[in-house]
């Protein structure tokens, strides 16, 4: 009886495509030409073969049939085919496949190849390992991503892999799940994620970590973090736990339980913020942006669109801007805000005195509420008499007295005491010692390091410089940064 005596077992095999045609290359613009592949559904295998005295048996043809089996013994062959071999010096190749494709392999990883020449099987198997496992990567089972199997062709000298056609990617082994029909279109590499919804048509959907995350709709995004969703077309989160941009091209930065509700809506992070009006933004903590284009900070609601909304405000300066009203077109008004170190109501208005001298003046209702030490101002009109309080302000009015029939100009100013303002006053009281990251800065550099090169600009710095070598070195490297693209 002849024996096979097992020199080299070489399984190089790559997925192939189901269809065995010719798929055409990708075609991208300066790189070398790409060969097409077709892919063989087959296995090389060399051997020698041998008489039972371990000599090479002479050159010649032989007629051997071949077997792979699940078993080392025993069992039957899952696959056979019957090949006619040449040998030279006992040594002899054969593509196993070449007659009957082997259309696939098993999943429990044991395979072993059988050979027969002449009447009996040669003994033993052969156990086939490693390469023959290639296979696996045309499997459904592992390339989780719909649309058929692929292959990659590399373009040029850069070490790239360019897919022929469409090929969706998900990380096998994850429970991850690429859904609709252009499910070939998407990107899935979290853990227990979802790209896209059953039998739509969402395409380019991309969780790129994280798990539980959800992408369902074209062209949203889920970068990573926990139980995330992108519902909505081109709807981007980027991490966080459990946050969702849950309209059309909404966005949620990360954080914890924030939502982006409307189109365009942007939360940026932080914890339990939301975005619920057009165009609108919310930031740092228990934040609603609830009305169409408007800001919401520190844990504020706005009330109106167009708005935003702060706790507390602290400014170098500050101004309010419009168009000038007697060239709207061409000029601009700016007005300064009044500074001091009280925070202060004004109410204002105008009385005539009856004929006893006397004109009682009604505040709003709240102002008892809103206000304490408060102070009135009076001015008499077209008189030179004596124009006085003749009752204080109690509870919500006062009254002035004066000459009878005489027009008053007052002015009512009082400081505020309700739970915001005492709040501001205790963390920001008037006169504050710096310490801390504040301690040996100079907020004015600070503040010139933004607006130093707009006066530079327009000839408006003299005069006006940093109180810190520090401090201009900051400007400089700003300078320097904001340079750096035009280059």
């Amino acid at each position: 009886m002849k024996k096979l005596v097992l020199l080299t077992a070489l399984l190089c095999t790559l997925a192939w495509t189901a269809d065995n045609t010719t798929a055409k290359p990708v075609s991208r613009p300066a790189t070398p030409q790409t060969d097409a592949i077709t892919i063989p559904q087959m296995l090389s295998y060399q051997g020698r073969l041998t008489d039972t005295a371990g000599r090479a048996v002479r050159d010649s043809s032989y007629s051997m049939r071949f077997r792979l089996y699940t078993l080392p013994s025993g069992g039957s062959p899952f696959w056979n085919e019957t090949q006619t071999v040449q040998t030279r010096g006992g040594l002899f190749s054969a593509l196993l496949g070449s007659v009957s494709p082997v259309g696939s392999v098993p999943d429990a990883g044991v395979l072993y190849l059988g050979m027969q020449v002449g009447a009996a099987e040669l003994t033993p198997r052969l156990r086939i390992v490693s390469a023959a496992y290639a296979y696996k990567a045309d499997t459904a089972n592992y390339a989780l991503a719909g649309g058929g199997d692929n292959a990659w062709v590399r373009v040029g000298l850069d070490s790239v892999l360019y897919t022929i056609r469409n090929l969706g990617i998900a990380r096998g082994g994850a429970d991850n799940a690429l859904r609709g029909n252009q499910a070939f279109t998407h990107t899935n590499l979290g853990v227990a994620c979802t790209t896209g919804a059953s039998g739509q048509d969402y395409h380019h959907a991309t969780v790129g970590g994280g798990e539980a995350n959800v992408s369902g709709h074209t062209h949203a995004t889920v970068g990573g973090g926990y139980g995330n969703v992108a519902r909505y077309e081109a709807a981007t989160v980027g991490g966080g736990y459990q946050t969702a941009a849950a309209s059309f091209r909404a966005t949620v930065g990360g954080g914890y339980c924030n939502v982006a509700r409307a189109a365009y809506a942007t939360v940026c992070g932080g914890y339990r913020d939301s975005a619920s009006g057009a165009y609108s933004f919310a930031a740092n903590a228990s934040s609603a942006a609830a009305h169409s284009n408007s800001a919401a900070f520190n844990g504020q609601t706005t009330t109106a669109s167009d708005q935003t909304r702060v706790g507390i405000l602290s400014k170098a300066s500050g101004t309010f801007t419009i168009d000038h009203p007697l060239d709207p077109s061409g000029t601009i008004l700016n007005h300064y805000f009044i500074e001091g170190p009280e925070m202060l109501n004004i109410y204002r208005g105008s009385v005539v005195l009856d004929a006893a001298g006397r004109a009682d003046v009604t505040l709003p209702a709240y102002f008892d509420a809103l206000n304490r030490n408060p102070m009135v101002q009076l001015t008499g009109v077209g008189t030179r008499e004596v124009i006085y309080v003749a009752e204080d302000v109690f509870g919500s009015r006062f009254t002035i007295g004066g000459p009878a029939g005489a027009k008053v100009y007052w002015q009512v100013t009082g400081e505020r005491r309700d739970v915001s303002a005492e709040a501001t006053r205790r963390m920001m009281p008037v006169e504050q010692p710096k310490t801390g990251p504040l301690a040996g800065r100079m907020l004015d550099d600070e503040f010139l390091s933004g607006c130093m090169e707009q006066l530079v600009r327009e000839g408006k710095a003299q005069g006006i410089d940093f109180r810190t070598e520090a401090g201009r070195q900051r400007y400089e490297d700003m300078k320097r940064m904001l340079e750096e693209p035009k280059k």
